[in-house]
């Protein structure tokens, strides 16, 4: 929940600056949890209070070892808003709890018991990985609400019973509503926690639901892929058909093997001057249409396409392969400028369906911090099990930085900020790679780590002066 501090005869809240995990921690254990924090929410994670309560502590560094808050250092003046207000996931007790005291009272709202283990189970599915989720508490097996369930919750629930990860969102996916008593609601996992033991949810028993309501978990056998292995090689080869001359005729394309032809919805000069460009008539052409060199069969790969003229292949005009609304009678074709011959084709091209990029975060130096990866448009971190300078070397590659760098273990650059998802484990690059897609890595999302050892670099300097690549784009 939202820490609340009391002193000098008032209740008041703790800021986020500088909150971390040893902060929960020492929170944590105040309140009688004595196995510390499992994450430190900020930017008021558990709501803004109804009172008006006012910030009491800012800037608390802990090292971990404190007793209680007062120990550690902080600020008593502040710069924040209630919509920064800290909050702790502590880790559960058998027990119930007690909260010491002192000059700072922590409040806590309720003191529970919890099963030190939570037994899971999946029915009622299409096979053993599949089904309604039920749950045993105190020796009776029942469901669990819906309500606020995500696929982070699937993921911790998944890994429960053996399996790396959840296959798919199912929440659309109706299971049957079965038989047992309605036992937990509300549940809040991160997804890197290893039972709903760990998650934020309701008291047991509480809530708001039907049966109706149940929630579903399809779980993934297979373990995931790394990143090198999401990427893989296309061929596309490009052909003119049913022209009088070798510079005109109905596009065709060849895709992994797949003869098919382009609609020409959107079709234009610059589209045509692509295609023409990679024939090897590097002077552009005209685009015609209403399949006026014929009608092709088969598939139709390509709609709406939209090229600016100045690409080398078509595959660089990022069309979306195979989906369009045409009929051959729409068949695309080009008549292409003479003045060169026919070129042998370089087909393959390296597809990598994800979007990469990487920044170095929480230093002021630019060329050094902790490394952050986006991975369509996700933001995450990398733990250090197996960094060494290879792998630094390649992000500081993907960077700019031409000469390498140096690798830094256990957050020497600060802890990722609780709810970033560690997205990469395990890396593993010789250093003569241009980009992590290059390299081995443990399945990605599959870990375990916590943000006390997320990886760092200091790269080499001497780089260019954008500092976060898109590796797709080249930018």
């Amino acid at each position: 929940g939202r820490i609340e501090v009391f002193r000098g005869g008032r209740w008041g809240l703790v800021c986020d600056d500088e909150w971390d995990i040893q902060d929960a921690s020492v929170a944590c254990k105040q309140l009688g949890f004595k196995q510390g924090a499992i994450s430190s929410p900020g930017k008021a994670f558990y709501g803004v209070s109804n009172e008006d309560n006012d910030i009491l502590m800012d800037n608390v560094q802990c090292k971990g070892t404190e007793t209680n808050l007062q120990s550690c250092v902080y600020t008593t003046f502040h710069d924040c808003a209630a919509s920064e207000a800290a909050s702790v996931v502590c880790k559960p007790n058998q027990d119930t709890i007690e909260a010491t005291s002192g000059e700072y009272f922590i409040y806590t709202h309720t003191r529970y018991s919890t099963p030190a283990t939570i037994e899971v189970r999946l029915v009622d599915g299409e096979d053993e990985h599949s089904g309604r989720l039920e749950i045993n508490y105190m020796g009776e097996w029942g469901t669990v609400c819906d309500d606020k369930w995500d696929i982070q919750d699937s993921n911790v629930v998944c890994r429960m019973l053996g399996y790396p990860a959840a296959e798919r969102d199912t929440s659309d996916v109706d299971y049957g509503s079965g038989s047992g008593n309605i036992l937990l609601s509300d549940v809040e996992c991160f997804g890197n926690e290893t039972s709903l033991n760990e998650c934020e949810k309701s008291p047991w028993r509480q809530h708001s639901c039907q049966p109706f309501e149940a929630v579903g978990v399809d779980c993934r056998v297979e373990k995931g892929k790394g990143l090198h292995e999401l990427c893989y090689f296309v061929e596309t080869i490009v052909e003119l058909v049913n022209g009088t001359k070798p510079n005109e005729g109905r596009v065709e394309i060849i895709r992994n093997g797949i003869r098919g032809t382009v609609c020409d919805d959107d079709w234009n000069n610059e589209d045509a001057s692509v295609i023409c460009n990679q024939l090897g008539f590097p002077r552009g052409g005209k685009a015609v249409n209403k399949a006026r060199f014929g009608e092709g069969i088969g598939i139709i790969w390509l709609d709406n396409v939209a090229c600016s003229g100045d690409e080398d292949t078509i595959d660089d005009c990022t069309p979306d392969w195979g989906t369009h609304d045409c009929d051959h009678n729409e068949d695309a074709g080009v008549i292409c400028l003479e003045g060169s011959l026919p070129v042998n084709q370089q087909p393959s091209v390296y597809i990598c369906p994800v979007e990469l990029r990487v920044q170095l975060i929480g230093s002021s130096k630019p060329n050094e911090g902790r490394v952050e990866v986006i991975i369509d448009g996700e933001r995450g971190t990398i733990c250090d099990d197996s960094w060494d300078d290879n792998d630094a070397t390649v992000i500081c590659k993907m960077l700019g930085y031409k000469n390498g760098g140096r690798a830094l273990i256990k957050s020497a650059f600060g802890n990722g900020a609780s709810h970033l998802p560690i997205i990469l484990d395990e890396v593993d690059c010789f250093g003569t790679e241009k980009s992590l897609y290059d390299c081995d890595t443990a399945p990605v999302y599959e870990h375990d780590c916590d943000h006390t050892e997320d990886a760092g670099v200091v790269c080499y300097t001497e780089s260019t002066e954008n500092h976060t690549v898109d590796v797709n784009s080249g930018e």
